[in-house]
C-alpha cells in the first residue's frame, strides 16, 4: 500500500512540472526542474545559440535571445512588412526557487520597430512558437 501512496504522489507531482493543456498567455510555456537554474540557464543558452539567437542576457534569474526575422519567409514576412526595420523573434525565460525544484518560466514574442521611439513586443506564445518552447523548457528539466 505505501508503495502504490508513494507512485501516486510521485506521478502527481512529475505532471505539475511543466503545463497542461494548451500553451498561451494565461498559461505559458513552464516546467519545474531539480536541476539548478544555472545549468537550465547553460542548457537554454546552447539550445537558442544552435538555432540562430544571439543571446542578450544570461544569468541565475533569466535568459533573453533574439534573432532577426528573415522577411523571406511567409510566417516571418507578415510582421516584417509591418515593422519599422527587421523585427526580431524574442525568447525570454526566467527562473525561480520553489519547494518543488526550479520553476521556469518561457514567453516568445516579436520585437517590432526594433532601435525606434514606437519600439514594442507583442506575445506569440499562443503560436507554435509557445508550442516549441514548452518542448525545450521540458527538455531542459529533465
Amino acid at each position: 500500500m505505501k508503495k502504490y501512496a508513494f507512485l501516486t504522489a510521485a506521478s502527481m507531482l512529475l505532471a505539475a512540472c511543466q503545463t497542461t493543456g494548451p500553451v498561451n498567455d494565461e498559461n505559458p510555456p513552464r516546467a519545474i526542474s531539480q536541476k539548478s537554474a544555472q545549468q537550465v540557464s547553460a542548457y537554454l543558452v546552447k539550445a537558442f545559440r544552435e538555432q540562430g539567437y544571439e543571446i542578450k542576457t544570461q544569468s541565475s534569474k533569466k535568459v533573453i535571445a533574439t534573432k532577426v526575422m528573415d522577411p523571406k519567409t511567409e510566417g516571418q514576412k507578415y510582421y516584417a512588412d509591418r515593422s519599422t526595420g527587421l523585427p526580431y523573434h524574442k525568447l525570454k525565460v526566467e527562473f525561480a526557487k520553489t519547494k518543488d525544484g526550479v520553476e521556469i518560466l518561457g514567453w516568445t514574442g516579436v520585437l517590432m520597430n526594433p532601435g525606434t521611439a514606437k519600439q514594442y513586443d507583442f506575445s506569440v506564445v499562443s503560436s507554435a512558437d509557445g508550442k516549441r518552447l514548452q518542448s525545450l523548457l521540458s527538455k531542459a528539466a529533465r
